[in-house]
């Protein structure tokens, strides 16, 4: 497992690599996560990964409430932030069905820097300031 500090204005962002689990085993994740929120100690679960966020820096604050008006007044209380350092990492087909999910909730999800494939039923590229916002009806099942 990998840790990485970056400095960012306003902050510190604490980037991990851990271990989750796809199919039945345990792998090193394909990208490097910071799970941040508006409180510390808020939690969520996925691949059988636990993260409890740290309070995040203003910088990140003021993207999130960004969002929030371009999103009709949606209000977000964490942010997984994903970190990509090289071609070979990403993120693999999921459908953010988790438990610790709010049911009704949305996700919104902004790529910063270079362009990745983000599969949902369909294939897109996510470019520079691509923002994909969804709601829960996005991640129900046929």
């Amino acid at each position: 497992i990998r840790d990485s500090q970056r400095r960012v204005r306003g902050g510190v962002i604490n980037w991990r690599q851990g271990k989750v689990k796809v199919g039945t085993r345990l792998t090193t994740e394909p990208r490097l996560t910071a799970f941040l929120g508006e409180r510390t100690g808020l939690k969520y679960t996925y691949s059988e990964k636990l993260n409890i966020a740290t309070v995040w820096p203003d910088s990140v604050k003021k993207v999130k409430e960004k969002i929030e008006t371009v999103t009709a007044g949606s209000q977000f209380n964490v942010v997984l932030m994903n970190w990509y350092e090289n071609g070979k990492h990403h993120v693999g087909w999921h459908s953010d069905s988790e438990e610790d999910l709010k049911e009704g909730s949305c996700i919104a999800s902004l790529s910063l820097g270079c362009s990745r494939k983000f599969q949902l039923r369909h294939k897109f590229d996510s470019a520079q300031g691509c923002l994909l916002y969804t709601s829960d009806a996005a991640d129900e099942e046929d």
